[in-house]
């Protein structure tokens, strides 16, 4: 046995070049030798010619074969890394020996017609040879295609009902749940012959069409568990098998559940959706595909909101895994076309539900981070806010400096989808990272462009825009939450800024690592604040808050101050030595919290800018851009009608 390093890209290249080659030096050497011979001139030496093309043409075989196998093994990979260098076991048996093989295995398996120890004993034996297998298209088509179709479908229920047997021996624990792996990235392979026997391929059709009996579309959905299973056979078992039956009327029962032991021996779950679900959540393209088909992405995901609310089921968490691969979370690129269509709508439509999937949360969140500029875009609470969320630019929109959104979310909607994962500052955590980074990002782009432009209209602008999306995330959480206590709410009421920490280090321009500070509506009971109250502040609990309004106030304008610094040279002028850091900046804001000392510094540093003769008025654009900010979130809270 020896292993040989295959370029698939490059495989597949050298194929087609091969191909076109041998047939155009066929074609020419047939032209050749019919003039020739209508001369009657030898064509000994162009015999040597058409050999060579020949020669070419008896190699193919052997390539393609080991161009389906390369392409199998990077299939295995993560989706980053696919397209490059994979190894290969050498040497490779031709096609017709490679079936001859996975159909001897499945008559093997045919045989075992019983259940208990002994015929488990079998079972893991072969099993254990078909693992070596299990990349090889031509050999696991063969295997399913001698199989036929009513076996492949009662697959994982055999290796299920085998699972007591397998458990019987210590060192087999668990034995249920990998093999059928091993039968799933085998069928998964075998989808990738390029051509497959007639039985397999009458197979691949039967499990593209719904089944009368549930207990098939389960077996079937099992096998779809492991393996990368090509995107167009993907998307049309999991829309025969389960999808298409999430009709409009629920009021019959749907699930086609296996409510036996079965799927716990082999490590899935009992309801076919889930089953689905969790399949396409590995493939963007098919999640894409499968869930906008038909009625489209926003009436599936009412329909499998109402599913789980009827059946009382745990579909949640498996959809929202796929809705989050469709929306191009993960991807690279994440914002194209496809997925921004997508997005949109699973966004809209979640925003607008009534109550939350709880187990979907953690993906919402992951959409909401993978858009945050239009989660920004979308709370704009300014004249030009959008009526209704759109795919077009709306008339009379103003441009947030440094952003271009793929789409334009209404208020309501963008303060709907903030609310599904608004339940916990866990939840919330990776958004408010994306909107601390976009912060920072947005603020020093602004600092420069007024530089240029001679006045603070794009800070305050940029400012504004942030001011909203607190707002609205602010509401969204308390609409949510139901653990903020009086005290803390009064107080988030009465300072109206209703801001919070997610205290997170970032790169910062210039290479400056600067701690991010959003202000996401967290304001007042944040594990991250409680760091900043002094023992000597009044020990009660409203003390404590009063304590952590004054620090979240200092914070908020030492990030202004330090993105100032950073990005326009003119505000570094007059900083005290005690507050630069060692890039030139202005240190940490965290820091400048943290310490009364260099509070007071930062305060009399600020303060001495004020009015003064110098070029730039520090204090004058620290003033101006927070009340922007709180602007923006108060003119939220009066479209809410919230006090």
């Amino acid at each position: 046995m020896a292993f040989a390093s295959v370029d698939v890209e490059g495989l597949a290249l050298l194929i087609a070049r091969l191909e076109g080659a041998a047939s155009s030096l066929q074609g020419v050497c047939a032209d050749l030798t019919g003039r020739a011979n209508a001369l009657d001139v030898p064509v000994r030496e162009l015999r040597k010619v058409e050999h060579i093309a020949t020669w070419v043409d008896g190699q193919l075989p052997g390539l393609r074969r080991r161009l389906d196998l390369a392409r199998v093994a990077d299939t295995a990979l993560p989706i980053a890394l696919r397209g490059g260098v994979v190894t290969i076991v050498e040497p490779v048996l031709d096609a017709r020996q490679a079936e001859a093989v996975g159909r001897g295995l499945a008559a093997e398996l045919v045989a075992i017609d019983s259940t208990g120890e002994q015929a488990a004993v079998r079972l893991r034996a072969l099993l254990a040879r078909l693992e070596g297998h299990v990349g090889d298209p031509d050999v696991m088509s063969g295997f399913y295609a001698e199989l036929g179709t009513a076996c492949t479908e009662r697959l994982a229920y055999v290796v299920a009902e085998m699972a007591p047997g397998l458990e019987a021996r210590e060192e087999w624990s668990g034995r249920g749940e990998r093999d059928l792996q091993v039968l799933g990235r085998g069928f998964a392979a075998a989808l990738h012959d390029t051509d497959p026997p007639a039985g397999f391929a009458a197979t691949v059709a039967a499990f593209g069409r719904a089944p009368a009996d549930h207990d098939v579309a389960w077996g079937r959905l099992a096998l779809l568990q492991h393996g990368t299973i090509p995107t167009r056979h993907l998307v049309a078992f999991t829309r025969a098998n389960a999808l298409d039956a999430l009709v409009e009327d629920l009021s019959t029962d749907v699930r086609g559940d296996v409510l036996d032991g079965r799927p716990a021996a082999v490590g899935l779950p009992h309801d076919r959706m889930e089953l689905a679900f969790n399949a396409l959540a590995t493939d963007p393209d098919a999640a894409r595909l499968a869930i906008s088909a038909g009625p489209g992405t926003g009436v599936m995901v009412e329909r499998v909101h109402a599913y789980n609310a009827r059946f009382g089921v745990r579909v949640d968490q498996a959809f929202g895994a796929a809705l989050a691969a469709g929306a191009g979370v993960g991807e690279d690129p994440a914002r194209h076309a496809a997925a921004t269509r997508f997005a949109f709508d699973a966004i809209t439509a979640t925003a607008r539900l009534d109550g939350t999937m709880w187990f979907a949360r953690e993906h919402y969140a992951a959409i909401a981070t993978a858009w945050a500029p239009e989660m920004l875009a979308g709370a704009t609470a300014e004249a030009c806010r959008v009526p209704e969320s759109t795919r077009s630019r709306p008339e009379g929109w103003e441009d947030i400096p440094g952003v271009q959104p793929r789409f334009y979310l209404s208020l309501e909607d963008t303060r709907g989808f903030l609310a599904t994962f608004g339940h916990t500052d866990e939840l919330s955590a990776p958004f408010d990272r994306a909107v601390g980074e976009l912060y920072y990002g947005l603020m020093a782009n602004a600092v420069r462009l007024d530089a240029t432009a001679g006045n603070g209209e794009q800070m305050g602008r940029v400012a504004s825009r942030f001011g909203s999306l607190a707002g609205a995330q602010y509401l969204a959480q308390h609409q949510v939450r139901s653990e903020m206590d009086a005290q803390a709410q009064a107080t988030r009421d009465r300072l109206g800024t209703a801001t919070g920490l997610v205290l997170d280090q970032v790169a910062g321009p210039g290479g400056l690592i600067g701690t991010v500070l959003w202000e996401a509506g967290q304001f007042g009971v944040n594990q991250g604040l409680d760091a900043f109250v002094e023992g000597d502040v009044d020990a009660s609990h409203t003390g404590g808050l009063e304590a952590q309004a004054v620090r979240v106030g200092l914070l908020q304008d030492a990030v202004i101050a330090q993105i100032l610094v950073a990005n326009d040279s003119r505000h570094a002028e007059t900083l005290p030595a005690a507050l630069r850091s060692p890039t030139g900046g202005l240190i940490d804001p965290v820091e400048i919290a943290y310490s009364p000392a260099l509070e007071a510094q930062f305060t009399m540093w600020i303060t001495s800018t004020n009015g003064s003769s110098g070029e730039v008025d520090t204090y004058d654009v620290v003033g101006q851009t927070s009340d922007r900010f709180l602007g923006g979130f108060g003119r939220v809270k009066i479209l809410f009608g919230e006090p």
